[in-house]
């Protein structure tokens, strides 16, 4: 499955594929772009056997869905190593690599 973003494809991947690129990558993070309430009612990913943790961004607040206009500004502040960057969103279900 693929969806376009602007002029680039963005390839839906599997959980496999997700964790092999995080294991394999010594750069690569997770983004959870999902809402506090999310991480708190249904949890955070646990990469503590391979040394990492997932980088928590909200992208919407949970009530209003308004959009954080500091979302790039924190998830930079987040970001030490730049590589592979796996996106976690609960609306498509799907988990995207760009």
């Amino acid at each position: 499955m693929s969806v376009q973003n602007g002029d680039r494809p963005i390839d839906a991947v599997n959980v496999e594929t997700t964790w092999q690129s995080l294991v394999s990558r010594p750069g690569a993070q997770l983004i959870d772009v999902r809402a506090r309430a999310e991480w708190t009612y249904v949890g955070i990913p646990d990469f503590g056997a391979i040394g990492k943790r997932a980088v928590l961004v909200e992208w919407q607040t949970f009530r209003d869905q308004t959009v954080d206009p500091r979302f790039v500004e924190c998830l930079a502040g987040e970001l030490k190593v730049l590589g592979a960057q796996l996106g976690k969103c609960r609306v498509s279900s799907q988990t995207a690599v760009q």
